[in-house]
């Protein structure tokens, strides 16, 4: 197995822990699409990097739902930071387009809470007792995810629930966040919540790892150069013997920004294929790449 050490060494350590509002992305389509200046951003920023923050300190010490809490109330500043450009684009555009006022309300917080929900409910699904579609039926009736509400769950099994939920998941990540840049630091950050809770609870591991494969594929899509987010994805599709999406990602990774923990994360790939000489190189390459 990857040893643990292989993965960055610190919580959340990343290339960059700053986050960079890019001027020149457009946070809203369509005709009246503006670039926000810094100071509209700065307070959030100051926000988010103490959220983050008290994050990392928090899994330092193995707190894992309160770190978790940090990231979650982050990733709700900044949804409603968008979400109040989003409503201020629209008032401004109601002398020109009056329709545009129906438009004008609040639509990705929900989004964000129904992500934050669909996540959570995902375990309900267990991964060792098997439901039967009757109950699975019951359960979705009962929640408060959208996920597979309405559906004919006549077939539905426990796994395929969960992974139904947490596509629906991620969608919604996306639709909140307006996949903004500084949404994939926090994802990433929400999905090391999940991973670190692994060493604790022993009970759900296929669970507790599809949620934090699912919030850093959240924030691969909107970030996919991050290399820091990509190795960890790659790392956590492995350990779900996800190889061929593991080998991919760690690929474009290599191909742009090579490291050791890169390597050594691509090496277990190989191994773990049965590719033993394509094992080798890869350690060779970790090895030559380490510090001296």
């Amino acid at each position: 197995m990857v040893s643990r050490a292989r993965v960055l060494p610190n919580e959340l350590e990343a290339p960059h822990r700053t986050l960079v509002f890019p001027t020149n992305r457009l946070l809203f389509s369509g005709n009246e699409a503006t670039t926000p200046t810094a100071p509209e951003w700065n307070a959030v920023e100051i926000e988010l990097r103490k959220r983050l923050e008290k994050c990392d300190a928090l899994l330092r010490r193995n707190g894992v739902h309160s770190a978790r809490e940090e990231v979650m109330q982050g990733l709700l500043l900044l949804v409603r930071h968008i979400e109040a450009l989003r409503n201020d684009e629209l008032a401004h555009s109601l002398i020109q387009q009056p329709s545009l006022q129906s438009r004008k309300r609040r639509v990705l917080e929900p989004a964000l809470q129904q992500a934050f929900i669909t996540l959570e409910e995902c375990a309900d699904f267990h991964e060792s007792i098997q439901y039967l579609p009757k109950r699975i039926d019951r359960m979705v009736e009962h929640h408060a995810s959208t996920a597979l509400k309405g559906q004919d769950l006549s077939l539905m099994t426990n796994e395929l629930a969960r992974q139904a939920y947490l596509e629906h998941a991620k969608k919604m990540f996306w639709t909140s966040s307006q996949r903004h840049p500084w949404a994939a630091e926090l994802l990433y950050a929400l999905g090391k919540t999940y991973e670190r809770e692994l060493q604790f609870d022993t009970t759900r591991p296929n669970t507790l790892r599809a949620q934090s494969v699912a919030c850093l594929e959240a924030a691969h899509q909107i970030a996919p150069g991050y290399a820091y987010i990509a190795n960890e994805l790659g790392f956590n599709l492995t350990h779900m013997n996800r190889l061929e999406e593991a080998h991919g990602v760690l690929q474009t990774v290599l191909a742009n920004e090579p490291s050791e923990i890169v390597w050594r994360n691509m090496a277990e790939v190989h191994r773990r294929r049965g590719d033993t000489a394509q094992a080798k190189f890869a350690s060779d390459q970790a090895d030559a790449s380490s510090p001296r």
